[in-house]
């Protein structure tokens, strides 16, 4: 039997494989010294200690998996750092344009920097309205980030809470937090069934993680769709219950060769790399719906073409499919 161990240059372990009621007293440890640590093998097989050769291509084997596994996770800690790092400034700059930090880092107690926000909150009550709306969305925002780092990581193993809820609802309340992006773009937002269409025919799902799925895909088309557009809401039920959300909106192109890649970890599409991105959310989107016995297809379509600011946007169809 082989155990390994992944130290970095500061002798940290970072990847294990030993078991938990593991005893080094049968197992002889051998150390491989990599350029960003050192690889530890544990074996009980005496046999394979003697021969220097092929213990060192066991090295040379689990080596490269290992450093895989060490680049992945550094990727996915930069992934989401970044967006984390990106909602504290959207949060410090929308705070301070009410009162500035340094107004309440110079007082010498609580006190006194509650009388300033509340003398700034009455002064100017409509800005302080706005704030607190504005810090609601991000909050509803940092929800999401931290539900979608539990299915990217965790998955299979989250406990699902599935009951019936109907979806055009489910929409409208994530969309409010990304009601003022959208307006900024000029993007309407129109729903081809109504409320009671919806109600009569709820889907059974677990609100938490779908929920994490919509706003996955609504923080990737406010990034994506056309600006002056339109997002339209189709939502159909045949006989056997079967079910499809279709959204249809002009973003940018997508290639045909590179619609199933968009739902690999880390893909981005070749004409979306110039915007800010990580490549997860579509990866997250996917394995939200697939949690939930749902799907979803990317249907293009490349009759509808129309350049904005040099980019090709064509009409982009989602359609997410599953039984009621």
């Amino acid at each position: 039997m082989i155990y390994l161990q992944k130290k970095n240059n500061r002798g940290e372990i970072i990847f294990s494989s030993l078991p938990r009621d593991f005893s080094s007293s049968n197992y002889q440890p051998r150390e491989f010294k990599l350029g960003n640590g050192t690889l530890v093998l544990f074996t009980d097989d005496l046999l394979l200690l003697k021969r220097a050769k092929i213990l060192r291509k066991v090295e040379e084997i689990c080596s490269p998996a290992l450093e895989f596994i060490q680049e992945y996770f550094i990727q996915q800690i930069k992934a989401h750092s970044h967006t984390l790092k990106k909602l504290q400034g959207q949060l410090k700059q929308k705070s301070e344009a009410l009162v500035e930090n340094p107004m309440l880092a110079a007082q010498v107690d609580y006190s006194h920097q509650r009388n300033i926000v509340a003398d700034k909150i009455k002064k100017n009550p409509e800005a302080a309205a706005d704030v607190f709306i504005y810090l609601q969305k991000r909050i509803f925002e940092v929800e999401a980030h931290i539900s979608s780092f539990e299915i990217l990581h965790m998955g299979e193993e989250l406990q699902l809470d599935v009951r019936p809820h109907n979806i055009r609802r489910l929409i409208l309340n994530i969309l409010h937090a990304f009601q003022d992006r959208f307006d900024e773009y000029h993007v309407r937002r129109t729903f081809k069934f109504e409320d009671d269409m919806a109600e009569s025919k709820k889907i059974r799902l677990d609100y938490k993680i779908i929920n994490t799925a919509f706003y996955n895909f609504f923080d990737n088309a406010v990034k994506y769709v056309k600006p002056y557009s339109e997002m339209v809401f189709c939502f159909d039920v045949d006989e056997g219950n079967y079910f499809k959300l279709r959204v249809k909106m002009k973003s940018l192109r997508i290639e045909k060769d590179e619609i199933q890649r968009l739902w690999e970890l880390g893909y981005r599409g070749k004409n979306a790399k110039q915007i800010d991105g990580s490549g997860v959310g579509m990866y997250v989107i996917k394995k939200a719906l697939r949690m939930n016995s749902f799907d979803m297809q990317i249907q293009p379509d490349y009759s509808v073409m129309e350049i904005y600011e040099d980019s090709q946007n064509i009409s982009n169809e989602f359609v997410i499919s599953g039984c009621l």
